[in-house]
């Protein structure tokens, strides 16, 4: 294997997992953006609501988006075993 391709599968190996991480990433962000906000509203100090709203929020991300992270995930590794059956011929 080259080392081009071997830098074009690393390079698509970091936006696969920046692929699957920003449905998480982005729903912990909503979170915390609106449980600041509430907090600020009604001056709760309570650390455990922010803590246990990012787990509810990253957990219902990981949910709905279960089917387009398979997705990446069996597309990435199919791509992945081609190039490697390719290597071994």
């Amino acid at each position: 294997m080259s080392p081009d391709a071997l830098a074009r599968l690393a390079t698509n190996a970091l936006y696969l997992s920046l692929r699957l991480a920003a449905p998480v990433l982005l729903a912990c962000a909503l979170a915390a953006l609106v449980i600041g906000m509430f907090q600020a509203a009604t001056r709760a100090e309570d650390p455990s609501l922010g803590f246990v709203s990012k787990l509810v929020f990253a957990a219902a991300a990981v949910f709905f988006a279960r089917a387009f992270m398979t997705n990446e995930l069996l597309h990435f590794s199919a791509q992945l075993f081609h190039q490697v059956a390719q290597v071994a011929r």
